[in-house]
């Protein structure tokens, strides 16, 4: 068995490098912050407006990617737990969750 891993920084301007990097796997591992930062990431674009002021948030952008590469396996994992905004709590990882 092997595994081959590769990280890809959640800057709009990599993600070609992520789809390259995607293509080869069969699980993604999304790591998203359980801070201040969550909702941005996971923010969704309105449909009626392509041009939209607030692009959908990188780490939803990158879980519909993977999805879309045939990747149905997605482990996420919670960083930043330990946050003074966050007072982490079962309930503040759940509502992540």
């Amino acid at each position: 068995m092997a595994f081959i891993a590769f990280d890809v920084p959640g800057q709009r301007a990599l993600v070609k490098n992520m789809l390259s990097g995607a293509s080869m796997g069969d699980v993604g591992l999304l790591v998203v912050s359980g801070g201040a930062d969550f909702e941005a990431s996971v923010r969704r674009a309105p449909l009626y407006a392509p041009r939209a002021p607030e692009p959908p948030g990188q780490a939803l952008q990158h879980a519909q990617i993977l999805y879309l590469l045939g990747i149905k396996q997605l482990i996420i994992a919670v960083n930043k737990m330990d946050a003074e905004e966050v007072h982490y709590s079962e309930e503040s990882f759940q509502a992540v969750r």
